[in-house]
C-alpha cells in the first residue's frame, strides 16, 4: 500500500508526502501561474520550505509563473506545460533562475523563458539567462526547455557530475547567444538534447572543461549575429575550446553559418589533465550544410583526435586539422565528405585539409605530427572540371593543405566519386612525408 499522508505546516500551508518524498506545491504558497501576477515571493517561499526537508520536490502545476529572480535549492518539477518566465525588466544576464552552491538537485519537465527583447539593431535589452547552475555537484536536468535567452539557454559553470537529458534550447540571442554553455566544469553528460535558432553556438565547452560526453544531440539553424553585432565569435553547432577528453557520439550539426564541429585544447587545460595528451573523439557524427564540417586542433596541450564514421555533407571544406604540437595525432577512419560544387573562384575546396605550423623547422619525420586517413571518401556533388580541381594554382582536392608545414601523412584506401580519375592529393606549401597504400594516386602531386 502506498503510504500517503498530509502534513499540516505553519500558516495553514500543506505538503504531500508519498513514498518518503515530500511534495511542495507552489500554489499552496500563493503562486497563481496565471502569467500576469508576480509569483516570485510565493515560488521562493515554496523552495525555501522544501529545502529544509530531506528528499523534497517543489511542484509547479501547469501554468506560467512570472518571477524576477529565484534561487533553486531543492528538486523542482513541472506538471504538464509549466513555464517559469522572467518578468519584463531591463537586461540582467544572470538574475533569474539560479542553482548555486548546492548538490543533489533534479530539475524536471519545466520551461525556463528568459523573456529576451531586442533593440532595433538586434541587440538584447531585456531578459536573463533562463537557467544558471554554478558551483554545484550531482545535478540532473531532464525534459526541460530553455528559450528566449539574451545569453546561453542553459549555463553551467564550475560544476561537476552534471547530466542534461532530453532538453531543448530555443532562440538564444546576442553576441554570446548559445544554446548550452559549459565553463570550468567536468564529468558532464549531455544526451538527446537540441539547440535550435541560436546566434553563436549550439553547444559550448570552454575554460578548462573536461570529461564530457555528448550523445544524440542536434545543433541546427545557427546565425551569424555574433559577428554582425560586433562580436568576434564564429557560428557553429558544437564548439569545444580550452577543453579536453570529450566524446561526441551520433551528434548532428546542420544549417550553421560557419562550422559544424570545433575542438581544440588550450594553454591552461594541461594543469587539469595529468595525461601526456588530451583527447577528442567523434563517432558517427554528421555535419550537414555547414561551410566547414569539422575543425580540430591543439593549442598548448598535445592532442589525440579520433573521428570514426563521421560525415561532412554539402560543405566547402570537410575536415580541417591543425597540429601545433610535434606529438599531435589525428585519426580519420571511414569518414565521408560531400563537397559543394566548384566554381571559377574556388581555391580551398578540400575534403580533408591538414596543417602543421609547429613543425616547419623539424627534420626528423618520426617526430612530426601524424595525420592518418583510413578508408575515407570524397564525393563531388556534381561533375567537376578535373583540370580546375587538379590545378596546382589552388588548394582544391581530396587531401590538401593551405598552411603547410611538415607532417607525416598516412593514407590508406582513399577514394572519390570522380569516374576514371585518381585521388587528388596536394601540398602546394610545406614538406609532408607521405605513406600511401590502397589509393589510386595522381603522380603529378607526388612529393
Amino acid at each position: 500500500m502506498v503510504n500517503v499522508f498530509l502534513t499540516v505546516l505553519l500558516l495553514g500551508l500543506t505538503t504531500l508526502s508519498t513514498c518518503g518524498e515530500s511534495l511542495f506545491n507552489v500554489k499552496n504558497f500563493g503562486a497563481t501561474g496565471n502569467g500576469i501576477t508576480d509569483d516570485t515571493e510565493y515560488v521562493q517561499a515554496a523552495i525555501n520550505s522544501a529545502s529544509t526537508v530531506k528528499n523534497s520536490t517543489v511542484l509547479f502545476p501547469e501554468g506560467t509563473y512570472l518571477v524576477s529572480s529565484i534561487v533553486i535549492k531543492t528538486n523542482i518539477k513541472g506538471i504538464g506545460n509549466s513555464v517559469i518566465k522572467k518578468i519584463k525588466m531591463p537586461l540582467n544576464l544572470f538574475i533569474f533562475c539560479n542553482i548555486k552552491d548546492v548538490n543533489e538537485v533534479t530539475v524536471n519537465n519545466l520551461t525556463f523563458d528568459g523573456s529576451v527583447a531586442l533593440d532595433s539593431l538586434g541587440k538584447p535589452v531585456e531578459g536573463s539567462t533562463p537557467l544558471l547552475i554554478y558551483n554545484c555537484k550531482n545535478v540532473d536536468i531532464k525534459k526541460c526547455i530553455f528559450k528566449n535567452s539574451p545569453f546561453g539557454g542553459l549555463r553551467v559553470e564550475a560544476c561537476k557530475n552534471i547530466t542534461v537529458v532530453n532538453c531543448k534550447s530555443l532562440g538564444s540571442r546576442g553576441v554570446f547567444g548559445d544554446g548550452y554553455y559549459f565553463t570550468g566544469s567536468n564529468c558532464v553528460r549531455v544526451e538527446n538534447c537540441i539547440a535550435d535558432d541560436y546566434e553563436r553556438i549550439g553547444f559550448v565547452t570552454e575554460a578548462n572543461s573536461y570529461n564530457f560526453v555528448f550523445i544524440n544531440c542536434l545543433a541546427q539553424n545557427g546565425k551569424n549575429s555574433s559577428i554582425l553585432s560586433g562580436g568576434i565569435e564564429y557560428n557553429a553547432g558544437f564548439w569545444y575550446e580550452n577543453s579536453a577528453n570529450i566524446t561526441t557520439i551520433r551528434c548532428v550539426a546542420k544549417n550553421n553559418t560557419h562550422r559544424g564541429f570545433v575542438a581544440t585544447t588550450g594553454s591552461e587545460i594541461g594543469a587539469k589533465i595529468p595525461d601526456s595528451s588530451a583527447s577528442f573523439s567523434y563517432e558517427n557524427c554528421t555535419s550537414s550544410n555547414n561551410p566547414l564540417g569539422f575543425a580540430v586542433s591543439s593549442f598548448g596541450k598535445t592532442v589525440r583526435i579520433y573521428l570514426n564514421n563521421c560525415s561532412a555533407l554539402h560543405c566547402t571544406t570537410g575536415f580541417h586539422a591543425t597540429a601545433r604540437d610535434l606529438n599531435d595525432r589525428f585519426d580519420f577512419s571511414n569518414c565521408k565528405v560531400s563537397l559543394r560544387p566548384l566554381n571559377s573562384k574556388s581555391l580551398n575546396s578540400v575534403g580533408f585539409n591538414w596543417e602543421s605550423p609547429v613543425a616547419k623547422n623539424s627534420d626528423n619525420y618520426e617526430k612530426l605530427p601524424l595525420f592518418n586517413f583510413t578508408d575515407c571518401y570524397v564525393e563531388y556533388l556534381k561533375p567537376v572540371n578535373y583540370a580546375q580541381l587538379t590545378d596546382n594554382a589552388n588548394n582544391n582536392g581530396d587531401i590538401s593543405t593551405y598552411a603547410g608545414g611538415k607532417a607525416q601523412i598516412s593514407i590508406s584506401g582513399l577514394s572519390n566519386s570522380l569516374t576514371n580519375h585518381p585521388t587528388v592529393i596536394k601540398a602546394r606549401t610545406g614538406k609532408p612525408i607521405y605513406f600511401i597504400k590502397g589509393t589510386k594516386l595522381d603522380t603529378q602531386f607526388k612529393n
